[in-house]
């Protein structure tokens, strides 16, 4: 699959100031709802089709209150790796906003909500260092994080992703890059309780390697096996669905995180006996704790079984892995102009990365969010304590340590946080400009003027949005990522709108409807 749909699911936190109670579970629970569904009432340009805030927007995006009480938006299926960046950046940007105007349409003083696009959970309140009202501050992130979706083959996922073999070495290896490419897609993190900091966010709690749930209590897969079809019945593209990734600020870690991983299945599907190239940890599914020992500032250094050959290190793993890859795509003989010129960047990208690892791993690079995170840490450590290591930390230590790394993550609406986005800025590559951000808040991807990747089904349903939210006639009643439920106002008859397949987009379904929009709208000419 050469040209390969993907997204991202974003799960946000809340830092919110509130008089009440957190200790009580229902007053607590009735707090959260309170505030997503302010926060997601305010979100611009959706239409929502559930009292539950299920949102969906006219750039082909869907933003809803999941389990746990926490928003998320799920990016349109996008074919270009710059795409998900794009629109994992201005999904934020849209609920920040909407936070914002939450806030000031909230007359109660009750809640005032910052969005946080972190992954872990506090259980405590985290204070505002030198704050005197800090004590009235609750910093609350959910199980969550940026999870990767991706277009897998029917046929071939049926062979070594369900059920899960773990003795098949197409899982094995994809669960070892998942597993040592935390070395450029860890946003850094500090245990709330001992200060310890790890590369990854999501590393405690990612203890197995395949299974078919995601919503377990203090216990996640590197890959979730549940079978999810993207077209239906009869559907020869299913979507594999990856919770292990990280809730990145650093543009550069984003892109390899899909980049990397998006060849590698292709690898799988198209060229497995090139696998046997691979290392494989052999430890991996045995070993709980294999991934977040990868994950510690020593572990990620020291060298580890892989099946039948020497011991080697995760950057070993990785170089390995992109040294494959572009032995197999990055000539892009056999891939079109804009396919195989996006696959030479990431690769090129990724030997970027690799290379400053070996150099200095500690390197702040641009790349990775976290060294930067660490540095920015041992920074207030060593100025304010006089420390210069996270051992035996005092509490109030590891409270600045949480406070900061929610600043890290702060979607732009929290002033406290201005200092940290500049650091952020001198600090971090852009990959993508700011006005395709701000674009993909409302376009759909493949209809951008200076696209070079075609428009599939997301842009199909995001156009659909669209029209329909222009319309005095219709609204949507239902909807979900393969169809479209319109209701007529006046008659109150529905009609299901079938979308195309995911890869396709179908500007004569569009042309029709928006000429039985405009007919109704004017039915006398």
């Amino acid at each position: 699959m050469h040209t390969r749909p993907m997204g991202a699911e974003q799960e946000f936190g809340l830092r919110f100031l509130a008089n009440v109670d957190i200790s009580n579970p229902q007053a607590f629970g009735e707090l959260l709802a309170g505030v997503n569904g302010s926060i997601l009432n305010q979100v611009a340009l959706a239409q929502q089709v559930s009292r539950s805030g299920n949102m969906w927007l006219g750039n082909g995006a869907r933003c809803y209150r999941d389990n746990g009480q926490h928003i998320e938006y799920a990016t349109p299926e996008c074919t270009d790796v710059l795409d998900v960046v794009a629109h994992i950046l201005a999904g934020r940007r849209i609920l920040a906003a909407a936070t914002t105007v939450a806030n000031e349409t909230d007359s109660s003083d009750t809640v005032k909500a910052v969005l946080v696009g972190l992954d872990y959970a506090f259980d405590q309140p985290v204070p505002v260092p030198g704050d005197a009202q800090a004590k009235d501050w609750r910093d609350l992130v959910k199980f969550g994080g940026c999870h990767g979706n991706y277009s897998v083959d029917t046929a071939s996922a049926a062979i070594w992703l369900r059920p899960p073999n773990t003795e098949s070495v197409r899982l094995r290896a994809l669960a070892t890059h998942l597993a040592t490419q935390i070395l450029y897609t860890g946003n850094g993190w500090c245990h709330p309780e001992s200060g310890v900091f790890r590369l990854g966010s999501r590393v405690k709690w990612l203890t197995e390697m395949a299974d078919s749930t995601s919503t377990r209590p203090n216990y996640r897969p590197l890959i979730n096996t549940r079978k999810e079809s993207h077209e239906g019945d009869g559907s020869a593209i299913d979507r594999l669905h990856l919770i292990c990734g990280n809730a990145n600020v650093a543009q550069a870690a984003i892109v390899l995180q899909f980049g990397i991983t998006s060849l590698l299945l292709r690898l799988i599907e198209e060229h497995p006996e090139r696998l046997a190239q691979l290392p494989i940890l052999h430890d991996l599914g045995e070993d709980p704790g294999l991934v977040e020992r990868i994950a510690t500032l020593d572990g990620f250094r020291e060298r580890y079984r892989v099946m039948e050959a020497a011991d080697r290190t995760p950057l070993d793993i990785q170089r390995t892995y992109v040294e494959v890859l572009d032995a197999t795509f990055g000539s892009g003989a056999d891939d079109p102009a804009h396919v195989a010129k996006r696959n030479r960047q990431v690769l090129d990208l990724a030997w970027e990365t690799t290379d400053a690892i070996a150099r200095d791993p500690f390197e702040i690079d641009g790349l990775r969010d976290w060294p930067v995170k660490l540095a920015l840490f041992q920074r207030h450590l060593r100025r304010t304590y006089g420390l210069a290591s996270f051992d035996g930390l005092p509490s109030e230590a590891v409270r600045d340590l949480l406070y900061l790394d929610a600043l890290y993550h702060d979607c732009g609406s929290a002033s406290d946080a201005e200092a940290v986005r500049v650091w952020q800025k001198r600090m971090l590559r852009q990959i993508v400009t700011k006005a395709q951000v701000v674009a993909a808040e409302t376009v759909p991807p493949g209809l951008s003027p200076d696209v070079s990747f075609p428009p599939i089904r997301s842009a199909t349903r995001g156009r659909l949005i669209q029209l329909v939210r222009e319309s005095r006639t219709y609204s949507a009643s239902g909807m979900d990522w393969s169809q479209v439920t319109l209701s007529n106002k006046r008659s109150h008859e529905q009609q299901t709108i079938k979308l195309p397949r995911v890869l396709e987009y179908d500007e004569a379904l569009l042309a029709a409807w928006e000429k039985k929009l405009r007919d109704n709208e004017h039915p006398d000419g």
